[in-house]
């Protein structure tokens, strides 16, 4: 009698766990979605931060949406469509400014199809601040190897910074660099700066440019004889001067 009673009582929390439990919904781990990288920068002047990222989506149906929210499920910035990632992938992107605040704690979701799939960071969502007190990294590199920033310096220079993952104690970081749509091409070494939590700050200077040229770029990382690029999703980083 006491078995009866115990297999109805599981039986019950089974059809109470299919009527609660929404359908469509794909955990932590699948290959649908997974956040390439983000990034969180403060706004000068006020308590604001800018928040951006880059996405990688498998191609299921054409249409999709792909999202950002808080761990607590505030929407934090929609993603769009930046182009293909090969082997039916493509490349999405967010940025959204975000107030009051010096950071996140969020996740990705992908709805396509009536299912939703995640990236959670197995469960553990990503964290991210702009605040070096707060214990969280103003880059989270979850599925890129490198991201890069760069910025006019002077009148001919261009200054950047390359943010690694630390995958060999000895590697190359190359920028290569155009003038001219990539007729010709030139390139320097990026030199190791410091590190920065888990990651490895670089810094590069492109110099000897003029007024009005247009700089294309993208940087090569060699490490354990394996090269890992950032092309800015293919487009290559582009500064006018």
């Amino acid at each position: 009698m006491i078995q009866k009673k115990l297999l109805q009582i599981a039986l019950s929390a089974l059809i109470l766990l299919a009527i609660v439990m929404p359908t469509g919904i794909a955990g932590a781990g699948t290959t649908e979605v997974s956040l390439l990288n983000a990034s969180v920068t403060k706004i000068v002047g006020t308590s604001n931060v800018t928040f951006k990222g880059q996405i990688e989506v498998q191609n299921i149906a054409y249409t999709k949406v792909v999202q950002v929210y808080s761990a607590s499920g505030t929407k934090l910035a929609d993603a769009y469509y930046v182009g293909s990632a090969g082997a039916g992938y493509e490349n999405w992107e967010f940025s959204n400014t975000l107030t009051g605040v010096t950071g996140a704690t969020f996740y990705i979701q992908y709805t396509v199809n009536g299912q939703t799939y995640y990236d959670n960071n197995g469960g553990n969502n990503f964290s991210i601040s702009s605040d070096p007190l707060s214990g969280a990294s103003d880059v989270v590199l979850a599925k890129s190897a490198l991201i890069t920033n760069a910025q006019i310096s002077s009148s001919t220079s261009i200054n950047g910074t390359v943010t690694l993952k630390n995958l060999s104690p000895t590697k190359t970081v190359t920028i290569v660099y155009t003038t001219n749509n990539w007729a010709t091409s030139s390139s320097v070494t990026a030199s190791y700066s410091t590190p920065h939590f888990s990651y490895e700050y670089w810094t590069f200077q492109i110099t000897g440019l003029s007024s009005g040229q247009t700089v294309k770029f993208y940087v090569d990382y060699l490490a354990n004889g394996t090269h890992y690029y950032d092309n800015n999703l293919g487009r290559d980083y582009l500064i006018t001067m």
